[in-house]
């Protein structure tokens, strides 16, 4: 990982919640579909 520069914080944490929650509300919508 490149060296963290000052005025990256608040876009990394919404990339790491985007990593975080994407897959997450991804995998209830097709589990949804399935069971609908």
């Amino acid at each position: 990982m490149p060296p963290r520069r000052r005025g990256d914080g608040p876009l990394m944490n919404a990339v790491n919640l985007l990593g975080i929650f994407g897959p997450l509300i991804l995998g209830a919508v097709l589990l949804g579909r399935y069971f609908a």
